[in-house]
């Protein structure tokens, strides 16, 4: 709808060489799964579901996630497996790299404040039971157990992400709130 703008809050990646490549070969071995797996070029950590702010509610919502955020800690996360996940809408899959079970509080912290930064808005909160994870490649279509039923695969998969860990390893100290086109960075601490 006109004078509506799909908007989003996250935490960036800063992506290595050596995750390109990972990102590059984690593909290859989804090659036999049968589908078309694109690489995500700005993998992040949602903190929020894509949801639509009007144009004069974009720097009060800024706003209000800098004031929430001011006193929230930078964070380190791990992630330590793989899974394969599927939009609400069902139309598209992607392979995530799960945030391991001993870093979920620090992004339950921030996600808290995200919401109710949300709620003051109006606007959608992230899922009641959140899976924190990076999103690395995407594909068209619920293609999740082609790849899930091939113990395999999964296993291929997982390989990759114990070999490489420090790849798999991220220090976040800023959010990112995604409207339209704009990109609103927001420090922590």
């Amino acid at each position: 709808e006109r004078g509506n703008w799909a908007s989003a809050v996250y935490l960036p990646l800063e992506v290595s060489c050596e995750m390109r490549e990972l990102q590059e070969r984690l593909v290859t071995k989804l090659s036999v799964a049968g589908a078309f797996w694109t690489v995500l070029d700005e993998p992040h950590l949602s903190l929020s579901r894509t949801f639509t702010l009007r144009f004069h509610q974009i720097a009060p919502l800024v706003e209000t996630l800098r004031a929430s955020l001011r006193s929230a800690a930078p964070v380190a996360v791990r992630c330590d497996h793989f899974e394969v996940l599927v939009n609400d809408e069902g139309t598209r899959s992607f392979v995530v790299a799960r945030v391991a079970a001993d870093c979920e509080s620090a992004c339950h912290a921030l996600l808290q404040r995200v919401d109710e930064s949300l709620r003051e808005f109006k606007c959608a909160t992230y899922y009641e039971n959140p899976s924190f994870h990076v999103s690395l490649l995407w594909c068209l279509g619920d293609v999740s157990s082609s790849v899930t039923d091939q113990p395999d695969v999964m296993a291929a998969l997982n390989s990759v992400i114990q070999e490489h860990s420090d790849a798999f390893t991220f220090f976040l100290d800023e959010v990112v709130c995604k409207t339209g086109h704009q990109l609103h960075q927001i420090p922590l601490g």
